[in-house]
């Protein structure tokens, strides 16, 4: 783990791995809304994580515009020793287990100070051509609209099927109760 984590920060990550994660990601997409339910799932979520029911292609041109450079950058910022988060799932001893770790992580904090960089260059990465890929052939955007109550009703139609799907979701937990009404929204 170590020495991939060094590399990363010590390299420039190589444009044929960007382009192989793009495809993934960019499959992973085309994958996801391939059903009436996907389609509903992928602008739920949209709405809910990103304030905007069409944020999906957003996203991907987001991800097709990802350079070496800013993959470096982004590592120098988080793969650090003082960010670092270290998680261990075992039936070891405890305090054996701490030190492990510990000794670990001083050692990688060393090498971080010894660590000689190839500077990434900002250029742009030639890609295929990116697959047209809509929540739905339809033109339609997709329409929010608050009803009198103010529920948020997400609406895409689309004509290629005669299937209706809905979703539904509310605010939950403590973050969403009224003090002294713990456990009201379980």
């Amino acid at each position: 783990i170590k020495t991939e984590l060094l590399q990363i920060l010590s390299e420039p990550v190589q444009d044929q791995e960007i382009k192989k994660a793009i495809v993934n990601l960019e499959s992973d997409n085309s994958y996801s809304i391939e059903t009436v339910d996907g389609i509903s799932r992928k602008i739920g979520d949209a709405e809910f994580l990103m304030h905007d029911p069409n944020y999906n292609e957003k996203y991907l041109k987001q991800i097709r515009a990802i350079t070496a450079a800013d993959l470096q950058r982004v590592a120098k910022k988080y793969l650090t020793g003082k960010t670092l988060n270290l998680i261990s799932l075992t039936n070891d001893n405890k305090k054996a287990t701490e030190a492990t770790w510990k000794e670990w992580l001083k050692e990688f904090q060393s090498d971080l100070k010894k660590l000689k960089t190839k500077k990434a260059k900002p250029q742009k990465i030639k890609l295929p051509k990116a697959p047209v890929v809509k929540l739905s052939s339809s033109a339609m955007q997709t329409e929010k609209i608050i009803l009198g109550n103010g529920v948020q009703l997400l609406l895409h139609p689309s004509t290629e099927t005669q299937v209706v799907s809905v979703k539904a979701a509310s605010l939950g937990g403590l973050r969403a109760e009224p003090d002294g009404l713990a456990g009201l929204t379980e």
